[in-house]
């Protein structure tokens, strides 16, 4: 499912401008980030380079209120611009 997501983000005028964010409070911080270094969006495209570098990357304990205000803060997106997935 991420692959088609990413291709119509990347190949969408409509969505060039979008950005990609992780938000998690996972129990292993330094795990997940490994992890977004590892997994391609596409060849030669890591999540963590999709998430600007890690600098989207709000992953730490805690409540996702804290980790979306801190985005929130960082883009410049109102809430009601952002699209959220999660599997909780």
């Amino acid at each position: 499912m991420t692959r088609p997501v990413w291709a119509l983000l990347v190949g969408t005028e409509r969505f060039r401008r979008t950005r990609v964010a992780v938000a998690s409070r996972c129990d292993e911080p330094a795990w997940a980030r490994e992890l977004l270094k590892m997994f391609e969006a596409e060849p030669g495209v890591s999540f963590w380079d999709a998430c600007d570098g890690g600098e989207l990357c709000e992953i730490y304990k805690g409540s996702k209120k804290d980790h979306f205000r801190a985005l929130q803060k960082k883009t410049n997106v109102a809430f009601d611009d952002m699209l959220f997935f999660d599997d909780d």
